[in-house]
């Protein structure tokens, strides 16, 4: 990670979410996108970062589905309120 301010931020929401070491995100790259991402215990992702190669300062609309698709999408609260991941709760989120 070449920023020191992001890398602090994640390595604050790993203590947070007790998910994998930072140097042990799963990653993975998609034409410009450069993904990370970190499970907790039960293999749910709680954090991921996405680096894009020679980004303009913009938004892509593609951008925009694959975050809904890809990660929020996964996410849902019960009729409890309790945080749902595809078919299993989140612990205390």
């Amino acid at each position: 990670m070449r920023n020191e301010d992001v890398k602090r931020q994640i390595e604050y929401l790993i203590g947070r979410y007790k998910t994998t070491a930072l140097d042990k995100a799963t990653t993975y790259k998609d034409g410009p996108y450069n993904h990370r991402i970190w499970h907790n215990k039960d293999g749910v992702p709680m954090i991921r970062f996405t680096m894009v190669d020679n980004l303009i300062h913009a938004s892509l609309p593609y951008q925009s589905f694959m975050i809904y698709d890809e990660f929020l999408s996964r996410f849902y609260r019960d009729s409890s309120g309790k945080v749902i991941y595809e078919q299993g709760q989140i612990n205390k989120y």
